[in-house]
């Protein structure tokens, strides 16, 4: 099986080094102050472009490695079930970033939450709470289990004693 859409790693990086290959031409023919500085901002960008595209091929290998490939039923599927829908500056700028610039984290936390879905929606109806809140693990933790924050909250749910205790379910935990 091919690299998913947009996953053809060995593409990216070498668009991304010869676009730096050319900008370091431009760089060499003694552009005035503004084009240089413009050709700098360029360079600083596409090295980004070609590291992020390095990490992710080897996210990707890593992945691979240890049987926690993309799920396609999962990227695919829809992404909403009984949620109402909000929309406000905040959701269109996260929207917007989550498209863009974090596509890339998304999807790892997409890949992620495959393993795990179904059984934290078990749990959640288990305990009487709607299985929506499953959703809620993407904004925690991105589904990463060995979470760990500032707070001192843990797991893929980021709650604390006193927050699992407000909801009325201190038994998920993180």
């Amino acid at each position: 099986m091919g690299p998913a859409p947009g996953r053809d790693f060995t593409t990216a990086l070498n668009v991304a080094e010869r676009a730096l290959e050319v900008v370091a031409q431009a760089l060499e023919l003694d552009p005035d102050m503004a084009t240089r500085r413009d050709l700098t901002e360029l360079r600083s960008r596409l090295s980004g472009l070609r590291d992020a595209a390095e990490h992710d091929r080897e996210s990707a290998a890593r992945a691979k490695a240890s049987g926690n490939e993309a799920d396609d039923k999962v990227l695919n599927a829809p992404a909403m079930e009984n949620i109402d829908i909000q929309m406000n500056a905040d959701v269109i700028r996260w929207v917007d970033f989550f498209t863009g610039a974090g596509r890339s984290t998304f999807e790892r936390w997409l890949k992620r939450s495959g393993r795990y879905v179904k059984l934290f929606r078990s749990v959640l109806e288990r305990e009487g709470l709607p299985s929506d809140l499953v959703h809620l693990v993407y904004v925690e933790s991105g589904f990463n289990i060995s979470a760990r924050s500032s707070s001192a909250a843990v797991g893929p749910w980021q709650f604390l004693r006193a927050r699992r205790v407000c909801s009325g379910s201190p038994s998920i935990s993180g």
